[in-house]
């Protein structure tokens, strides 16, 4: 508050005078947003494909197809899995079952990219408890632990695509007319991405209690999968 008016303040100094994690640094400038006692301009970066082939877009559509799928085929196959411990899952042996549901594109790596995704999923702001846990077993085969029920799991993942719909679109949305090619910087706020979100009916009506952490984790969620490159703003949130 003792800054002058032009002069920004950068995450690392935020976190050095407050004391917080990065997480909890986001979720308490979220907070001073919401009370009108702030606005949360905190500047994040991202690198995007647009007009080309291989847009971000469909990255984001085939991510969001391929884990509905992936979940379905876990479940099925260990509908029990809450109370049965870790079960394996053999790499070779999922993406073959799932080239037979069309996506032919599929690779062991994309499969584990995609549950070490999920196994973030459901912590508290700076680690915890995920939905599931991964050990790998071998080269080809990890031992998936579910520790919250599928309906949970499916849930989150449904949650997580409406909103990383919804940040990939607000980015997008700051981009000159007539933009085209790969890797183009487009900047905003979290306050407006915050925004973004809280302006949905879907998400609003999902009893969402932390919109924050559902930004932070969607975000993340559109780096890991490769929609997109977070740059500047990455640190926190991890």
């Amino acid at each position: 508050m003792n800054a002058p008016a032009d002069q920004g303040i950068s995450t690392d100094e935020w976190a050095g005078v407050s004391g917080l994690t990065g997480g909890m640094l986001n979720k308490a400038l979220a907070d001073l947003e919401a009370l009108g006692i702030a606005h949360n301009d905190v500047v994040v970066t991202s690198f995007v494909h647009v007009a080309v082939e291989g847009h971000s877009q469909q990255p984001l559509a085939e991510a969001v197809r391929l884990e509905n799928a992936l979940i379905s085929l876990m479940r099925e196959a260990a509908p029990d899995a809450e109370d049965a411990g870790g079960i394996p899952l053999h790499l070779a042996e999922t993406c073959q079952a799932l080239r037979n549901q069309g996506h032919a594109s599929v690779r062991p790596d994309v499969v584990e990219k995609l549950l070490r995704s999920m196994s973030r999923d459901g912590r508290d702001l700076d680690g915890g408890k995920g939905n599931l846990r991964l050990r790998r077993a071998s080269r080809n085969t990890l031992i998936v632990t579910l520790q919250r029920t599928w309906q949970v799991l499916e849930q989150t993942a449904r949650l997580r695509h409406q909103a990383a719909e919804l940040l990939l679109k607000h980015f997008l949305g700051r981009l000159a007319k007539g933009s085209r090619g790969k890797d183009i910087q487009v900047e905003t706020t979290m306050g407006d991405l915050l925004a973004s979100l809280t302006g949905d009916a879907f998400l609003r009506s999902s009893g969402i209690q932390d919109m924050t952490k559902l930004m932070d984790r969607s975000l993340l969620w559109l780096h890991e999968q490769e929609v997109m490159t977070l740059g500047k703003g990455l640190t926190i949130f991890r």
